[in-house]
């Protein structure tokens, strides 16, 4: 019987030493490096239906032409996290310099 408890505490062992990796998996990824400073040129959603997209809008208070400070990236992040289905962002520079388009969506 020493043989099905040699491989019983393997497979434990082994499920153990997964579970960081599966967790970190699942953890939210950081958020990108927004340049403070830059000014809002315009928002857009990638898989959210419009009548979530103002909601959305609400929760996190930022609009077209806001002035990113390092807090309200900091609060951007954390308020997509708090929404029902939770969600991320991305930019990329927008069409002015010092302009930048915010991307939302579930797996930006």
């Amino acid at each position: 019987m020493r043989g099905p408890k040699k491989v019983l505490f393997a497979v434990i062992v082994l499920g153990a030493l997964a579970m960081p990796t599966l967790a970190a998996d699942a953890a939210p990824k950081a958020s990108p490096q927004v340049p403070a400073g830059s000014v809002i040129e315009k928002v857009v959603f990638d898989g959210v239906l419009s009548f979530e997209q103002g909601i959305v809008l609400d929760r996190i208070g930022i609009k077209p032409g806001d002035v990113l400070t390092s807090g309200a990236i900091e609060r951007l992040s954390r308020q997509l996290l708090t929404l029902r289905v939770p969600r991320s962002f991305s930019y990329q520079e927008g069409t002015k310099p010092g302009h930048i388009v915010l991307s939302i969506g579930a797996g930006c």
